[in-house]
């Protein structure tokens, strides 16, 4: 007989991290193609879906004043540049 545990775990352990750099890899080839942000916010939906996430949002924070110090206790307003989902979209309840 043969513990083949630890084996099994190393083999485990090998095959989510060469997942997640293939992740990596596909990521940095497709995100940053342009120094426009809504485009690059874009590619970083696009490169998320679907081997890590069903959907993704890319929002900027809008900043009223850039004179002012950040204020974590004002209301921050954001604005979405960039969304998606793989997710079937569900018919408007009535």
């Amino acid at each position: 007989m043969v513990d083949v545990t630890d084996r099994e775990r190393a083999i485990l352990e090998a095959t989510a991290s060469r997942r997640r750099l293939a992740l990596l890899d596909g990521a940095s080839m497709r995100i940053g193609t342009t120094l426009d942000v809504n485009v690059t916010a874009q590619e970083l939906v696009d490169a998320s879906m679907p081997d890590f996430c069903d959907g993704a949002v890319v929002e900027v924070v809008e900043w009223m004043d850039e004179a002012e110090d950040f204020d974590p206790g004002r209301p921050l307003f954001t604005r979405r540049i960039a969304s998606g989902t793989i997710l079937p979209l569900r018919p408007p309840s009535s």
